[in-house]
């Protein structure tokens, strides 16, 4: 979490893809902390539509365009404008286009103990994950008795999977702990993703994800990216 009540830009590429991570201010996480309430509360369950296997995913509401306007906005034109080192991907999404994203799916997780998501992609043009919650230590996590001994221990993490410029699929591999609660990360929405289980530990995972789409072609949503 941020404590500065600025984003703290983290901008980095693969070889072929930009990705950005960004810690969130605090007033944006308190915020998302109250929707999370909310959406428990209504109980819209969205599962049916998602690859997780987790224990609960629930639709969320972004009131009055709060978060898209206070945190996104800048989030994805920092992603995209100013992102160097991988200029096809800034030349894909014209600036006339940039004017015109919109958030239509934003929903939240939980995840206990031995939940996964296995390999998927998202709909849309960039999507996010943030980090709310994260119970468990990737070090730790990476030592238990299934782990250690393996030549790529992978409990907890949450991995992008993608191809380097010769073709041969890789993965870039994000490591869980309490460190990065309050962040965010972005990715284009066809990029290829995973969660692998985190093991003994009673608590839950929490995190929310979202797409972001053209304005135009998808029904009435006007909230623009300017």
């Amino acid at each position: 979490m941020n404590k500065n009540n600025e984003q703290q830009w983290f901008q980095f590429s693969l070889p072929t893809t930009p990705l950005l991570k960004c810690a969130l201010t605090d007033d944006i996480v308190t915020y998302l902390w109250k929707r999370i309430k909310a959406a428990r509360d209504e109980n819209i369950d969205v599962k049916h539509q998602l690859a997780g296997n987790i224990e609960q995913s629930l639709q969320l509401t972004d009131e009055n365009d709060y978060f898209f306007n206070n945190a996104l906005k800048d989030v994805c034109r920092q992603y995209v404008e100013e992102n160097p080192k991988v200029p096809s991907f800034r030349n894909s999404i014209s600036n006339l286009y940039i004017s015109n994203l919109v958030l239509r799916d934003f929903w939240v997780n939980s995840q206990l103990q031995n939940d996964f998501n296995p390999i998927h992609d998202h709909t849309g043009v960039i999507s996010f994950v943030i980090w709310m919650k994260v119970p468990t230590s990737f070090k730790e996590q990476h030592e238990i008795q299934k782990c250690k001994n393996s030549a790529n221990p992978a409990a907890s993490d949450f991995q992008i999977v993608y191809n380097d410029i010769t073709g041969a699929q890789r993965g870039y591999t994000i490591p869980m702990d309490p460190s990065i609660n309050g962040t965010i990360i972005l990715f284009p929405s066809t990029m290829l993703h995973q969660v692998y289980p985190f093991y003994d530990c009673e608590d839950e995972r929490v995190s929310i994800s979202g797409n972001l789409y053209y304005n135009g072609t998808i029904g009435e949503k006007q909230n623009g990216l300017s």
